[in-house]
């Protein structure tokens, strides 16, 4: 239970053993990172306006492990463990929820696929989606991330719903819609599941605002009763937000580095690339988008709403900030779309294999493709391939291999550090440019008191809390995925009476919101004597950026004590 699956399950602990939702002792939570090591910070929450701490991940994932944790929870009880939530019958009892889901998915999607295809092509499917997709991964070894269980939710989902369609009735739609909305609950993200429900027998013409408006108004109820159940699923999200933030619906993800960037989803990337693309690391998937040919030949009244799902999804996960979802093997946002998926998976096992060449070179291709998920999911265990950072010069040198070669590791996309603390590295591979000078001497509010070259420096003070700036655009710096800022200057100060807190301060900044903010505390960072001009050098690495459009700014800050002396200000931007 670390880093992202730490935040969705906290709620559990902090609630049942700890009594505490709102985190009002936050040594609670200090202790258990302290203890278990889950996260280098608690970036899985912040404080809310109201100021009580909220988790920034959705409660539906706590919902359908808590039977699951309760039965942890009496062995803790019983036993010698500590009693924390995070001792060993707790770990257990996480991984037994999370397989028991991952197998009782399979289970629905085998029981929805059997309605509509014979027993062979449902077995094929699901057997494909086991083992010849990144589903295998996130279920043996992404154990407590919420994929699983919504592929499961989704499942549940595609059963509800093609009961739902041979019998509409009040019941069952309120019954689909209350399962979408604890589907929600766990990622708002797939609301986009109610395609199916609502492009049920719509059929497109060339006056499509008309047709839309006909199919509403024929189907406005069961949409309604859908809608009621959509909003009793997502309550206990409400709830939980009423409770700790003093309103029923809340933004909980205030990082202004990531979220949904709708007009430049990055979808290609998604797809293509080989740092994280869907279809190069579960190039199988391709049957399924070919299978929509297949889904509209034989099964017409499933293709629009299952296509319509599928490009809607896809467009919402290629449109988050971190497009490659962190550490993982393939695209795992997509795994839970298996569900849904395996319908034209199963449509073009059925049907596309029209003559015998056709046939051995399906059967060929996904012996080929389940061989190699399989043994690109060992490489991953053995560090061969990495969850984030890959490239396609390295993906080809460990094309087959089975040892990971140290001469490799360059070829790979930098490595961050999980604490933001960066080792520098040897900048002598990098191209330098001097991106900013400041010798003060055309400032008009520039002191005369004082300086180390020249008639003028900066005098950071009380009537002066921020330097001039450097504010440059990231694609005005490098056009690849990194930059290292090199920031010097010569400091001074003339009073010892006072503690000098001026620190020098870089972030970059989205639509005037700053991230991956740093400051670097001078008196902390450097011997600073009186009467004496001190010269400094410290380093800043761009992180990973939202939009090109995002903006480095660098300056000088002063917070109450000493006033400092600044002159000759260089910044440099060293790229690859």
């Amino acid at each position: 239970m670390s880093w992202d699956a730490f935040g969705y399950y906290l709620y559990l602990p902090l609630s049942i053993i700890h009594q505490d939702l709102r985190i009002e002792d936050f040594s609670i939570v200090e202790n258990i990172i302290e203890t278990y090591k889950n996260s280098p910070t608690f970036y899985q929450g912040h404080k809310s306006p109201s100021g009580n701490w909220v988790i920034k991940y959705p409660v539906g994932w706590a919902i359908f492990y808590l039977p699951f944790f309760l039965i942890g929870h009496l062995f803790a009880l019983g036993s010698d463990y500590p009693v924390d939530g995070f001792s060993r019958p707790y770990f257990w009892a996480v991984v037994s929820a999370h397989l028991t889901y991952a197998c009782l998915g399979l289970l629905l999607v085998r029981k929805a696929l059997q309605k509509l295809f014979n027993h062979k092509i449902v077995a094929l499917t699901i057997i494909t989606i086991t083992i010849g997709t990144n589903f295998f991964h996130q279920s043996t070894s992404a154990v407590a991330m919420p994929h699983t269980l919504i592929f499961f939710q989704l499942a549940l989902i595609l059963n509800a719903f093609i009961n739902w369609q041979k019998d509409p009735s009040p019941k069952r739609s309120l019954f689909l819609g209350i399962l979408v909305g604890l589907a929600m609950s766990t990622r708002p993200t797939e609301v986009v599941i109610l395609a199916l429900p609502f492009f049920l027998g719509f059929s497109f013409t060339k006056r499509i605002h008309i047709t839309l408006f006909q199919h509403i108004k024929e189907h406005y109820k069961k949409f309604l009763q859908i809608g009621m159940g959509v909003a009793l699923g997502v309550v206990p999200q409400l709830l939980y937000w009423k409770y700790t933030t003093g309103s029923w619906v809340y933004y909980s993800y205030q990082n202004p580095g990531e979220g949904l960037d709708l007009h430049a989803p990055h979808t290609l990337n998604f797809l293509f690339s080989f740092r994280k693309g869907w279809l190069i690391y579960t190039p199988v998937m391709v049957f399924a988008i070919l299978g929509f040919k297949q889904l509209y030949d034989h099964k017409r009244s499933l293709f629009l709403p299952v296509l319509i799902y599928f490009i809607a999804n896809l467009y919402l996960v290629s449109s988050w900030t971190n497009w490659w979802y962190g550490s993982s093997f393939g695209q795992r946002p997509m795994v839970q779309s298996y569900a849904i998926m395996a319908i034209p998976l199963a449509a073009f096992f059925a049907y596309a294999g029209k003559n015998k060449i056709t046939k051995i070179g399906i059967w060929f291709g996904l012996v080929f493709f389940i061989t190699l998920n399989l043994f690109q999911t060992w490489q991953m265990r053995k560090g061969i391939l990495d969850g984030s950072r890959l490239t396609a010069a390295y993906y080809f040198k460990a094309f087959g291999k089975t040892e990971k070669q140290p001469e490799w590791e360059k070829l790979l996309l930098l490595k961050r550090s999980d604490t933001g603390i960066e080792k520098v590295p040897d900048l002598s591979e990098y191209r330098s440019k001097v991106i900013y000078y400041e010798d003060y001497e055309s400032i008009e509010d520039a002191t005369t008191t004082v300086a180390h070259k020249g008639k003028k420096s900066w005098r950071s003070s009380a009537s002066a809390e921020y330097s001039p700036a450097l504010s440059i655009r990231y694609r005005d710096l490098t056009t690849k995925d990194h930059a290292w800022i090199k920031m010097e200057s010569r400091i001074m100060i003339q009073d010892t009476s006072k503690e000098c807190n001026v620190m020098l301060a870089a972030s970059m900044s989205h639509r005037t919101k700053s991230y991956y903010w740093k400051g670097f505390d001078l008196k902390k960072e450097y011997d600073l004597i009186p009467n004496q001009w001190i010269p400094i050098t410290l380093y800043y690495l761009t992180p990973e950026i939202r939009s090109t459009r995002n903006r480095l700014t660098v300056h000088f800050w002063y917070r109450p004590g000493a006033d400092m002396f600044i002159d000759e200000t260089v910044i440099t931007a060293f790229t690859k």
